[in-house]
């Protein structure tokens, strides 16, 4: 019993200070909605849910570069998206 309430709290202990993937994702579908230019929805994170590695870095970038100002992207900022592959996990 006690070496399964101490692997139960280590996996919370993981879980808690780990990656937030589905959580990132959906702030960058939030992001990406620009008026008609995307119809991307949340069930589109559903591909993080398994990904064990950190790819939050990557999608703040992503969430970062797309910007919606009345109904258009900010191609200033949006011209910043290929540097958000270099923040890939690996």
């Amino acid at each position: 019993m006690k070496k399964l309430l101490a692997g139960a709290v280590l996996a919370v202990a993981l879980v808690g200070c780990g990656t937030d993937n589905v959580g990132s994702c959906k702030k960058f579908v939030a992001a990406v909605q620009c008026g008609t230019l995307t119809t991307i929805t949340d069930s589109f994170c559903d591909a993080y849910k398994n990904v064990t590695c950190d790819e939050t870095p990557y999608l703040d970038c992503m969430t970062a570069a797309y910007v919606c100002t009345n109904g258009q992207y900010d191609t200033t900022k949006l011209a910043n998206v290929s540097a958000c592959g270099a923040k890939l996990c690996k």
